[in-house]
């Protein structure tokens, strides 16, 4: 991989551990109004918008007035299970981000996850201070695989697009990172397989081996 000078990173699926959380709270929201959606097919929508999530699986349009409550309570019961420590970092990434900074590069998130989510995720996580910016959804006017995100939190981070990679565990981040002339790591213990990853300049099975890839190493 080229020189680097940023790194832009997803959060659920990259960062955190939290895909089978998010498969909980969905199944039982999905519960409540009896539809029933395997597990699988739960997995396969972590890290899209939950808008367009919810409004899928109801069958509804964005705007009808269901989704948004689902959202409320998918907020607010991510929320409780982050609080109680069931959401936490894949093991290295704290250890990996301090290298990544160390050796001076600029970091960033851009994730699907609304702003206020994404910034409670870090908080709780202990990373916010590893993050020079993080770009919730609702701060860009279209979702991954637009680019928008990661070309936002590009500027915040005072870098062109051609000097930052994307590192995340879904093709839709893969083709964000494409669609911003950004290289790209997809990582395979989040959500995508290998073959779903395809696309991505770099594979990694583990947080280590981003750090590796990103560093040359």
């Amino acid at each position: 991989m080229t020189e680097v000078r940023g790194v832009v990173f997803d959060l659920d699926g990259t960062l955190v551990n939290s895909v089978e959380v998010i498969v909980s709270i969905t199944t039982s929201i999905l519960a409540d109004r009896r539809i029933e959606v395997g597990a699988e097919e739960i997995r396969a929508a972590v890290g899209k918008p939950l808008d367009r999530t919810f409004a899928r699986f109801f069958d509804v349009p964005r705007d009808h007035p269901e989704v948004p409550t689902a959202i409320e309570t998918f907020k607010s019961a991510f929320a409780s299970r982050l609080a109680e420590g069931e959401v936490r970092l894949y093991p290295g990434v704290a250890e990996g981000l301090a290298v990544l900074r160390k050796s001076g590069l600029r970091l960033g998130v851009a994730t699907s996850k609304l702003q206020e989510g994404a910034l409670r995720t870090v908080r709780a996580t202990g990373t916010a201070g590893s993050f020079d910016a993080v770009v919730g959804h609702d701060l860009v006017a279209r979702g991954k695989p637009a680019p928008d995100g990661a070309l936002r939190a590009a500027r915040e981070l005072a870098l062109r697009p051609g000097d930052c990679v994307v590192v995340g565990d879904t093709a839709a981040d893969i083709g964000m990172a494409k669609a911003a002339g950004m290289m790209s790591v997809g990582v395979t213990y989040g959500v995508a397989s290998a073959a779903q990853l395809a696309d991505a300049d770099v594979l990694a099975d583990s947080f280590p081996s981003v750090v590796s890839a990103i560093l040359g190493r």
